[in-house]
């Protein structure tokens, strides 16, 4: 099964195989979400979806996250976020993304062939800044963030892009509700010689009793339905679910679960998409607030 993966990642177009990358969430609280945290994350994990939440930021906090797909495929990442002294909120992110060493394939006219010699090393690393404000009307507040981010890969050879990301989230004083509007990976791939597909997200949140939920509309080339819960079924501990009505992308399916304890000043996280292409993959993160 991992030869069949492997293979697939080999013939992609190296634009194709990084915007890949770019849609897979390094942390599991995102990942449980499944693209839909734009209202319901609000601590430094928003750089991933939302960086306007950033403004909800109490403590200085750190994420570590670790993903284990298949054999030797991981990742790992880590956010650092704090507040300065006019409580301007500022968050450090980077990820590593490995695929570990792929072998060289010859396509013939029936069947591939592996080459002799050595394999092809596949990894990705993005590091970004992040920061966001507050804008207070009446009793309502609008929140504005934006990150920059660096993405560096290696795909047989060096492979640079720089994206832009700014999100937008409303909050008004009464029954809940949330709205959201992010823009996500404005930039350059490709040693800046491409453009990366730029991404438009609307959210609507609402909060109930224990109960977060968010529909968020993906529109790219095609549109998608992103639907996440943030559920308490006991006291400091969440169920999570997301689940997304599109079979576009190929490394992500329709439903990822997760589950969320809340400790004191203290995280943890897990979160697993039971049917992904080539079998399950987990992530793991703790969050710690100073």
């Amino acid at each position: 099964m991992k030869k069949t993966f492997l293979l697939i990642l080999c013939f992609l177009p190296a634009p194709l195989f990084s915007n890949l990358q770019l849609d897979l969430n390094p942390d599991a609280l995102s990942t449980s979400l499944n693209g839909a945290g734009d209202t319901i994350i609000r601590n430094s994990c928003a750089v991933y979806n939302n960086p306007a939440n950033l403004v909800f930021l109490f403590r200085p906090e750190a994420v570590v996250s670790y993903m284990y797909f298949i054999d030797d495929i991981q990742r790992a990442a880590l956010t650092y976020a704090w507040k300065t002294r006019g409580q301007t909120p500022f968050c450090l992110d980077i990820s590593y993304l490995n695929y570990g060493t792929v072998p060289r394939f010859t396509l013939g006219a029936n069947e591939y062939s592996v080459q002799q010699g050595e394999g092809l090393n596949i990894w990705f690393l993005d590091a970004g800044i992040s920061s966001g404000t507050r804008i207070s009307f009446r009793d309502d507040n609008i929140l504005l963030g934006g990150r920059v981010s660096f993405l560096l890969n290696h795909l047989d050879y060096s492979y640079t892009g720089i994206l832009f990301d700014a999100g937008l989230a409303y909050y008004p004083d009464y029954r809940g509700f949330a709205f959201s509007v992010s823009l996500r990976d404005l930039g350059f791939l490709n040693s800046f010689a491409d453009t990366a597909s730029l991404k438009l997200n609307l959210g609507l949140g609402y909060c109930l009793a224990g109960i977060e939920t968010e529909l968020n509309c993906h529109l790219e080339e095609k549109w998608m339905l992103h639907w996440g819960n943030r559920i308490e079924i006991f006291r400091k501990m969440f169920f999570l679910t997301g689940i997304k009505f599109d079979k576009q992308n190929i490394l992500q399916n329709n439903l990822n679960l997760g589950v969320e304890l809340d400790l004191t000043r203290l995280n943890l996280y897990y979160a697993i998409v039971p049917k992904a292409v080539v079998g399950a993959y987990h992530y793991f993160s703790i969050r710690r607030e100073f």
